[in-house]
């Protein structure tokens, strides 16, 4: 039973099944997936060699993914430890402080449109995408929109978005086009992108009281603006983001290498699968 579980865990990631469980849940309110749907799911059963070195190569990549995944959150973790020691080192005032607006461009997200042959579309990220993120650097991105050219945010802009009890901080690694009740932030330097980074995951919580709506679901460009964090002198700020960035892209080799690998162990189990 365990080797099932592992072998369907997998298979929802190839692609027939990813497409058959969009077509069943796009006629569904609120995208939901109907239970029947999932029932009938197809799933291949290829003979017991076949799948036995399937599942072998399944457990190799599990393996890696655990210390992949670790190797990155340790690297994050530690970015956040410096940021940290680097803000009680340079201490905190009214001198010491600038207001987001000051130090970084600040745009609102936009409603997804829907993809038109005629005109080029972009990524388009949603909220929920950003809060779901596991890691710090936001991943591929299947949803797509009609852009025009000032809505699109180039790879290094930090997106976020708001829920109750936190704020959500990623940084993007491609061109892309935020969506409704998130804001993007762009800086042309790396150590003002480092420093707004931690200082948005160390203050994740605090950032709640520039929400609005009843469930902290929305927060205002204006208001966000305004909001004042601690902002040392740029010899402290570039000193920090050459740790910073290193370790950041530490985390980002090794959640492409996760990405890459996971691609690849798909690819042989939808080579592979129909075998008979």
């Amino acid at each position: 039973m365990q080797q099932w579980d592992l072998w369907l865990r997998w298979w929802l990631k190839a692609s027939q099944s990813r497409s058959y469980l969009t077509v069943s849940s796009s006629n569904s309110e609120h995208m939901t997936l109907p239970l029947q749907a999932l029932n009938r799911l197809p799933v291949p059963k290829p003979p017991d060699r076949v799948r036995e070195r399937l599942l072998a190569l399944i457990s190799l990549a599990e393996r890696k993914n655990v210390l992949n995944n670790r190797i990155a959150t340790c690297a994050t973790e530690l970015a956040d430890a410096h940021y940290m020691e680097t803000l009680r080192a340079c201490g905190q005032g009214p001198t010491a402080e600038r207001a987001m607006g000051e130090v970084a461009q600040i745009a609102a997200g936009v409603a997804q449109l829907p993809p038109d042959r005629e005109q080029p579309t972009m990524p388009w990220v949603s909220p929920r995408q950003v809060l779901n993120c596991r890691e710090v650097h936001l991943g591929a991105v299947t949803s797509r929109t009609v852009a025009r050219g000032e809505t699109v945010c180039p790879a290094g802009s930090l997106l976020i978005a708001p829920r109750p009890g936190e704020v959500r901080t990623v940084l993007t690694t491609t061109p892309l086009v935020p969506g409704r009740r998130t804001l993007a932030l762009h800086t042309e330097s790396e150590a003002d992108r480092m420093w707004l980074l931690h200082t948005l995951r160390y203050q994740r919580r605090e950032l709640t009281f520039v929400t609005q709506g009843e469930q902290a679901r929305a927060m205002r460009r204006k208001d966000f603006s305004r909001y004042k964090i601690p902002w040392p002198a740029d010899v402290v700020r570039e000193g920090f983001a050459t740790r910073a960035a290193a370790l950041h892209d530490l985390a980002y080799a090794s959640a492409r290498e996760r990405h890459v690998m996971e691609e690849l162990v798909v690819h042989e189990l939808e080579k592979g699968a129909w075998r008979v």
